[in-house]
């Protein structure tokens, strides 16, 4: 925009200076030929050939000493660019004007002043304009990393806040398994043992009633710790553990994509096929890779580890391995299919959902 304000301005001044120049019409079409020039070579600014454009006016006022109006507007391009040397050639008519008044010749030495201060000027604007974005665009850059490393930050707590709160659960179901579960159980037989030897038949209905309120205390008991139980299952940080022991050997990828919501059968069986899948593959494989992927679908969960080593055999079905991961898969209801090919060996495993899961 300055660029344009200080253009519109020597331009004005020129049209002013045509104002005493003895053939008016003429000097405004030379002064919009100068005004062209001036804005091919800032159309072209950059090239090598920019300057060379500018240089075609002084050239040309050998032929139309007129074109000596548009001076500033030349100059103004030139000084921009560092080659205000090629006004040279206006200065044989500086020696010899146009016009004999010295007046104008004052008017037009003015103008090119004028025109290298103001372009001076704006590149030095130009210069404090781009430091200042540039400056500004490292602030925002550095603002955006530091917001990105507190939000990992407080992820990073988050997480370790969970692991914390599932240990925690995973201890207070241990201790009441092996405490109070203890307790209960050993109550439960001393009552039996009474009820067997009790001959009192005013006491037996007491005995039965303290029977049935162990029992039920002893099952809620046993509710409460399988639901701690199934809490303190961390199902990703388990998986991110079973394939830590091939980082060495594989480059690992996880692709995880599943909510917290899932049944302990569920992890047990994932962590379980996805442990032994590891396991082979670190055994047999030739490849390099690991792709381990576990995706929740609308009515299914997805679990998918494979590699990229070379396998043409599947181990046949009387394998261990094989076989343990078949039972798991259909111990919920689950399908599991393993492929060799030249590409690799892949497990693949869905898991249905139950209706009430969907």
């Amino acid at each position: 925009m300055t660029i344009i304000k200080d253009k519109a301005v020597l331009i004005f001044f020129s049209f002013i200076l045509c104002l005493y120049s003895a053939d008016f019409y003429g000097s405004v079409a030379v002064l919009l030929v100068t005004v062209i020039i001036s804005e091919l070579a800032w159309w072209f600014s950059g090239k090598k050939y920019s300057p060379l454009i500018l240089a075609a006016a002084p050239l040309f006022s050998f032929f139309y000493p007129e074109m000596i109006l548009g001076m500033p507007l030349i100059a103004y391009g030139l000084n921009r660019q560092k080659k205000l040397f090629l006004l040279i050639p206006y200065a044989s008519f500086l020696l010899k004007p146009v016009w004999p008044e010295t007046e104008k010749i004052l008017l037009l030495i003015f103008g090119v002043l004028a025109a290298v201060l103001l372009s001076s000027h704006s590149m030095e604007t130009e210069k404090f304009t781009k430091l200042y974005h540039e400056t500004r665009d490292m602030e925002t850059e550095k603002n955006m990393k530091l917001s990105e490393k507190n939000r990992e930050l407080l992820l990073k707590q988050d997480y370790e806040i969970h692991l914390a709160t599932l240990k925690e659960r995973n201890r207070i179901a241990r201790e009441i398994h092996d405490n109070v579960g203890h307790m209960l159980t050993r109550s439960l037989l001393q009552v039996g043992a009474l009820c067997v030897i009790n001959k009192d038949e005013n006491q037996k209905p007491m005995l039965e009633s303290l029977k049935d309120t162990l029992d039920s205390a002893m099952t809620n008991i046993r509710n409460s710790v399988h639901n701690l139980h199934d809490d303190s299952i961390d199902l990703k940080a388990a998986v991110s553990e079973s394939i830590k022991s091939a980082e060495g050997k594989f480059s690992v990828s996880l692709d995880y994509d599943i909510s917290a919501n899932v049944r302990r059968e569920i992890k047990l069986c994932i962590i379980g096929v996805v442990k032994e899948s590891i396991s082979n593959i670190i055994k047999h494989s030739e490849g390099d890779r690991i792709s381990v992927i576990i995706r929740e679908h609308p009515a299914f969960w997805q679990v998918t580890v494979s590699d990229n080593g070379k396998c043409t055999d599947t181990g046949g079905k009387g394998g261990i391995g094989l076989s343990n991961m078949r039972d798991r898969a259909e111990s919920v209801g689950g399908l599991i299919n393993f492929t060799a090919s030249e590409k690799g060996y892949r497990v693949f495993m869905t898991i249905p959902k139950k209706e009430d899961e969907r």
